[in-house]
């Protein structure tokens, strides 16, 4: 069995038009978000193996805060292919990820982790800022995902506290 965690990074702020995409920080409500986030997380008993974080400075400090609420900052990696990236390039980094990793978190962007919801598990619905979508795979391979059972076990939305 393989739990993928698909986290969408916190609301950015937007209070310097001039800052590149890339570069925009969190606003005060995504720090927030972020650290709800990783307390309901630890309510609920999750903890990974393996965090895969882009490296735009928003994703970065949500996986951060939730990595910090959760005692697993060691587990962090930024993944320069997850910046921008689309469901096929995100199911290849799923893909070579190691098996010893049974618990995997993706941090990354929209539109790309709107497409892969859609495409593991037909979640059509928009993730928000600090969403967090839940899906377990019926193998112990992760190159085999795709291919494997799968299933939406749960949501997490910063605004349902």
């Amino acid at each position: 069995m393989k739990k993928l965690f698909l986290i969408r990074h916190a609301k950015s702020s937007w209070d310097d038009p001039a800052l590149a995409d890339f570069d925009r920080p969190l606003s005060e409500r995504g720090r927030k978000d972020a650290k709800t986030i990783g307390q309901r997380l630890k309510k609920a008993g999750v903890l990974p193996d393996r965090v895969d974080s882009s490296p735009a400075k928003r994703a970065r400090s949500t996986a951060k805060f939730i990595c910090e609420e959760l005692g697993c900052e060691d587990k962090l990696v930024f993944v320069d292919g997850l910046y921008a990236a689309r469901s096929e390039d995100m199911k290849r980094i799923i893909a070579s990820t190691p098996d010893d990793v049974a618990v995997l978190f993706v941090v990354s962007h929209n539109p790309g982790l709107n497409e892969l919801a859609l495409d593991l598990v037909g979640h059509g619905d928009n993730i928000p800022t600090a969403g967090v979508l839940e899906i377990w795979f019926d193998t112990d391979r992760w190159s085999r995902v795709d291919a494997a059972g799968r299933e939406l076990k749960n949501r997490y939305v910063p605004k349902n506290s």
